[in-house]
């Protein structure tokens, strides 16, 4: 049996703020919370992100909760915010 390759639609962006404040930015298909994935209770909270890479699923990213002061999707704001490039032609028209 083998099972058909799946199209998936493109990753998100996501921005990492660590407590130690270090910035990365971490592009990925899924994300998970800490909440979302904990089982039975066992085990310390971690973030968890998947993406596809090289045609292959796996884990992008696995931090304990406790080390990450915040993780923002920013795909959206990178779709709607023009580049500095656009800003200034659209100020010299």
């Amino acid at each position: 049996m083998t099972i058909a390759h799946q199209e998936r639609p493109a990753p998100d962006v996501y921005r990492v703020e660590w407590k130690t404040g270090r910035v990365e930015t971490i592009t990925a298909h899924q994300c998970l919370t800490p909440s979302n994935h904990r089982l039975f209770g066992e085990g310390k909270e971690r973030w968890l992100f998947h993406g596809e890479t090289d045609g292959h699923w796996g884990l992008l990213l696995a931090a304990e909760a406790d080390a990450i002061a915040s993780v923002r999707n920013v795909t959206a704001l990178r779709k709607q915010s023009p580049t500095w490039w656009q800003r200034v032609r659209a100020w010299l028209r």
